[in-house]
């Protein structure tokens, strides 16, 4: 078994990202890694091979849980030693950040916690990196201790392309599997001439490589149909890849011009029209050069609605802002969701809402770690009276604030850094208070809180039920106070949306209309209100 688990949240996730940048480089300068198709392509155009040789396709089985720690360790201290390039932290602390990311491998499966053992964890970000650099380690130590003439060493992540002679495969391979009993290799040889690498079929011919585009037996011909709701754009695009792919990898004329009857054929029954299919088919692949005086492009990615995205990227694009189309929905969110899920509670990145027994007051914070984390420190300020506590500056009874039925209204740590981005807590409290009746009365802190709150803060708890009401009601005058700034602080936003909206939309004679559109000269019509919610977003 082989656990496949997402690193993303975890304790060491940030952790991990950091180290790979810095060992990713001592991994680019390998004479035998290929990145990516036209790498390999490139390195074989040249290339001859004996007719005693044989082509051989090398496999690691199960690369990532099959590497020893130790091992992981060893050859990644060599590597840092071995490397002239400067690296930001001393070795020693390299390896000690290492050593915490390999051994902090938790998941849970069925409810139930584990830990693996041996190798490295599937889906930690650096685990990549360390498979690369042990791969280098064992392919270096094997090509330079072997007694056979290699003339060609190729290899993608664990898949390798080599050429061995006939009479000499057996031993090669069980030199390969002796470099380290935990990492071992399996082997394909050429059939008829041919062996399948990546997406292409390599042909041995006249002492030369031969190739054109391979699928596997499994493939079907089902792509991307024309009457799928996606963008134009990414319909072209799979008849541009398509027919990229069959230009780079065919090296002959005959093998390109079958490949593209083939492929008019797959996207005729896949019901795109000839005169969609040639005009993306002869479309010549443009590269942008880029300068570092050209104004850098922003990314927005939206949600696609067929007639409305088309137009936000026509009206984006004068300002440099590429919109990227995804799906709402998709089959592998129907289909797949089959992992085990975290209680909101126990995500990292908590927006948070926890309300008030006796009134209809709440309070709404933030978290980077969990929800359960940060209500225990809530409970633990209140009772000793922080200052720092909001709910200790209240001075209300412990009993009025219900902890143990706040609500989480943002619980997903990629939605908790767009939110710390673009909005700070008080922002966020100010939509949901107008969206939301039920925390329209909210006593979150606020720079411009009326003096009133200090009398609060100064109020010492007492049991007296009489203290009590009146400091309840004092609470909800003042929650009332705060319901009317926030509605003042609304409008003039929506006026500041508003005068954005004329400012980005109206220009060169271009008019609003008193039907809710603007229209352009050209010409576009779009809902103003669509335009306020990308200046709202701060596109602009």
């Amino acid at each position: 078994m082989r656990p496949i688990v997402s690193f993303c949240g975890s304790p060491t996730y940030q952790l991990s990202k950091y180290l790979t940048t810095i060992l990713q480089p001592l991994t680019d300068k390998s004479r035998h890694k290929l990145q990516s198709t036209e790498d390999f392509i490139n390195a074989t155009k040249t290339v001859q091979i004996p007719d005693d040789y044989k082509l051989v396709s090398f496999d690691v089985k199960s690369l990532f849980t099959s590497i020893p720690l130790q091992l992981a360790l060893q050859c990644t201290e060599t590597a840092i030693r071995q490397s002239t390039d400067p690296l930001p932290l001393p070795t020693d602390d390299i390896m000690d950040l290492l050593n915490i990311c390999l051994t902090s491998t938790y998941f849970q499966y069925n409810g139930k916690h584990y830990k693996q053992l041996h190798g490295t964890a599937m889906g930690s970000p650096v685990s990549v990196v360390i498979a690369e650099i042990v791969m280098q380690n064992i392919e270096e130590r094997a090509l330079s201790t072997c007694r056979q003439t290699i003339p060609l060493w190729l290899r993608y992540v664990d898949d390798t392309f080599t050429a061995v002679r006939h009479d000499e495969i057996d031993a090669f391979h069980n030199h390969l599997n002796e470099q380290n009993t935990d990492i071992q290799f399996t082997r394909e040889v050429e059939e008829n001439g041919k062996l399948p690498f990546l997406d292409c079929l390599v042909s041995h011919n006249d002492n030369s490589l031969r190739t054109t585009v391979y699928r596997k037996p499994t493939h079907t011909d089902r792509l991307l149909d024309e009457s799928s709701y996606n963008p134009t754009s990414h319909k072209a695009t799979t008849i541009r890849t398509l027919t990229r792919r069959a230009q780079l990898v065919c090296d002959s004329t005959d093998s390109l011009s079958d490949e593209n009857k083939y492929l008019h054929r797959v996207f005729t029954k896949n019901n795109y029209n000839n005169d969609f299919i040639r005009r993306n088919t002869h479309r010549p692949t443009t590269t942008t050069e880029t300068n570092d005086t050209a104004t850098p492009t922003t990314t927005a990615t939206i949600p696609y609605i067929k007639g409305m995205s088309e137009n936000i990227s026509r009206i984006l694009l004068p300002f440099n802002i590429r919109v990227a189309h995804k799906p709402i929905t998709t089959l592998r969110q129907l289909l797949t969701n089959v992992k085990d899920k975290d209680e909101p509670r126990n995500r990292q990145g908590t927006i948070y809402k926890i309300n008030c027994s006796d009134c209809q007051a709440s309070y709404i914070g933030e978290t980077g770690r969990n929800l359960t984390t940060r209500l225990t420190e809530h409970k633990r300020a209140t009772r000793k009276g922080q200052i720092s506590c909001r709910k200790a500056m209240m001075k209300l009874p412990f009993a009025l604030f219900v902890f143990c039925t706040a609500i989480c209204l943002v619980s997903c740590f990629k939605c908790y850094q767009c939110v710390r981005k673009s909005l700070d807590v008080e922002e966020y409290t100010t939509k949901q208070c107008l969206k939301d009746q039920k925390i329209v009365d909210c006593i979150n802190r606020n720079v411009s809180d009326p003096t009133e709150y200090a009398c609060v803060r100064m109020h010492s708890v007492s049991d007296d039920d009489v203290e009590y009401e009146m400091r309840a009601c004092y609470i909800k005058s003042i929650c009332e106070e705060r319901k009317k700034r926030c509605e003042d602080k609304a409008q003039m936003k929506e006026q500041k949306i508003k005068e954005c909206t004329m400012t980005c939309c109206v220009s060169d004679g271009d008019t609003p209309c008193n039907s809710g559109f603007t229209v352009f000269n050209d010409p576009i019509a779009i809902p103003t209100m669509m335009l306020a919610v990308l200046c709202a977003l701060k596109l602009f």
